[in-house]
């Protein structure tokens, strides 16, 4: 901006220099604009898939749901393919057969996957509360990944280890809805008559 003593220095008379003051059709003058923003500028560099700034952590639906359809489609492939075209499937469907194996996919992996993914996203919806942390998102996803690729492997061990995983992943989602649920059912029971519950 120019300073009307800068601009007699220069040897412009001020009265010149300045823009008249914009009047409407009757000589009042009009308001004065606001500043235009700084704009920044922006950067087209995404974060590392891990990071927990990228995308895919800063919702508990996005790793889960994507788990769960990327699991469904191929426990579903694996089931098909060794049904119709007798190939071969994971060594753990060995120890229980096609069908247990395939119920056992479907309903650890990919249930557990969706079901975290939904309270993951419903409970801070429901209770009002803030959104859980990026990287509570990314250690339940990797109980849930350690778990179900332990299961995919033979033996007693590997699949005692997958349960144990899934349990571990059950009791941390409950360690992190827990409070929340427990706060909000306060308020709630607080603010609630007895004919309306």
């Amino acid at each position: 901006m120019v300073a009307v003593a800068d601009l007699a220095r220069e040897g412009t008379p001020p009265e010149e220099a300045l823009p008249a003051a914009a009047t409407d059709g009757a000589g009042l003058p009009l308001p004065a604009l606001p500043p235009v923003p700084q704009v920044q500028a922006l950067s087209l560099e995404r974060p590392a898939l891990l990071a927990p700034t990228h995308p895919l952590w800063q919702c508990g639906l996005r790793p889960f749901f994507l788990a769960t359809v990327a699991v469904a489609w191929l426990a579903m492939a694996a089931w098909a393919g060794a049904w119709l075209l007798g190939s071969a499937l994971p060594p753990a469907a060995a120890d229980v057969g096609f069908v247990a194996w395939h119920g056992h996919a479907l309903l650890a992996a990919a249930g557990l996957a969706a079901t975290t993914g939904f309270v993951l996203t419903a409970v801070p919806e429901f209770t009002a509360s803030p959104g859980f942390a990026p990287r509570t998102v990314q250690r339940l996803a990797l109980l849930w990944t350690a778990a179900t690729l332990l299961a995919l492997l033979p033996g007693p061990l590997a699949q005692g280890l997958a349960g144990l995983g899934w349990v571990a992943l059950l009791l941390g989602l409950l360690a992190q809805v827990a409070p929340r649920l427990w706060r909000a059912a306060g308020a709630t029971a607080a603010s609630c008559r007895p004919w309306r519950c």
